[in-house]
């Protein structure tokens, strides 16, 4: 009878599991509820978001993630690329200027040679008639000379118009060369560069152009203390805009503990309480911390920090502040212990 018992297909393997994993659990719940507050976070160092508020372009970078840096050490090497699009633009609107500029002194080049081509026209018209002139008194002059007791009159007050015409052709000859020369030597000064309708605005302009090359120097972006370069994210010759995050800084050492209290014990804790955090990997680093964070809702305690892995559990994250002058390393997992409480009933009122 009692092997059949313990051979029927009632009394199998199964049982005998689910009776010891019964009799773990009430341990381990009965081991929960009796002990200290104990419980599990890990160490967290303050990370920096080192940005600038322009766009920049990226020149050098001299580091590397989880290199150790001194205080003012260069990190980076960058330049405002918003400059460059400006000056750019600004270069754009002064070759269209420019542009401008040279078809207006082409046309007033060709007003000049217009000028040139009608002094040539008037003058030679002139020059011509005073030849004609010229000619036609040495051709009287001529006829004289063939008179033998005929004698031209000598007397110095005798008025010869052919004299007198070639005279007032010789006048205006004069007169218009002198009156074309300063209408040709205005339109050349007139065509000088420097007086063009456009070139004020393309000084303007350089001088604009001057100023942002000034602003497009180099800036050297240094750590702000002793730390270590998390992550880098930026690349030479990457453009990044205005408040994009260029490189993550820690300091060297952890500065807080972040944890998770089961959600059956959130009522144990509360802001100022001292607790004892001391290392997994190394128990004889211990040091102690202070409250300074508690989160406002519950979440599910990741796997890393509960006591039984398998077994999911939830609570609420607290953060203990802790010296600066530890040797634990960052995301080092760490034991939680409370060892001194503060006033939980001012606390827990809100007093």
């Amino acid at each position: 009878m009692k092997s059949k018992l313990i051979y029927s297909k009632y009394f199998n393997t199964i049982y005998i599991v689910a009776f010891f994993v019964a009799i773990g659990l009430w341990l381990y719940l009965s081991d929960y509820q009796d002990s200290p507050l104990v419980f599990y976070g890990f160490a967290e160092t303050t990370e920096t978001e080192i940005n600038m508020d322009q766009p920049l372009e990226i020149i050098k970078v001299h580091v590397v993630p989880g290199q150790s840096v001194k205080k003012d050490a260069l990190l980076a090497e960058v330049r405002n690329a918003k400059t460059d699009l400006n000056i750019e633009a600004l270069f754009h609107k002064i070759q269209a200027l420019e542009f401008e500029e040279k078809n207006w002194i082409a046309e007033n080049w060709g007003e000049y040679r217009a000028i040139e081509a009608e002094k040539m026209s008037e003058l030679n018209e002139l020059s011509q008639m005073i030849e004609s002139v010229k000619a036609e008194i040495a051709y009287k002059q001529n006829l004289w000379k063939g008179l033998k007791y005929v004698k031209p009159d000598s007397s110095e007050n005798k008025f010869d118009p052919l004299e007198y015409d070639l005279a007032l052709k010789q006048e205006l000859y004069d007169s218009k060369e002198l009156e074309f020369n300063v209408i040709l030597k205005n339109q050349k000064d007139h065509i000088n560069i420097h007086n063009s309708p456009f070139r004020k605005e393309i000084d303007e302009i350089q001088s604009e152009i001057n100023y942002y090359k000034l602003q497009s120097e180099r800036y050297s972006i240094t750590a702000p203390h002793d730390g270590l370069i998390g992550n880098v994210h930026c690349k030479e010759g990457e453009y990044e805009d205005a408040f994009s995050t260029l490189i993550s800084f820690y300091e060297e050492n952890p500065t807080q503990v972040k944890a998770y209290v089961n959600e059956n014990y959130i009522l144990h804790v509360a802001l100022n309480d001292t607790f004892l955090i001391t290392s997994i990997k190394d128990e004889t680093l211990s040091y102690k911390g202070v409250l300074i964070g508690l989160g406002t809702r519950i979440v599910e305690i990741p796997s890393r920090m509960r006591k039984i892995p398998e077994i999911i559990t939830y609570g609420r994250e607290v953060v203990i502040e802790i010296p600066p002058d530890n040797e634990l390393l960052q995301k080092e997992k760490v034991m939680l212990e409370l060892i001194s409480t503060s006033n939980k009933k001012n606390y827990l009122s809100g007093k």
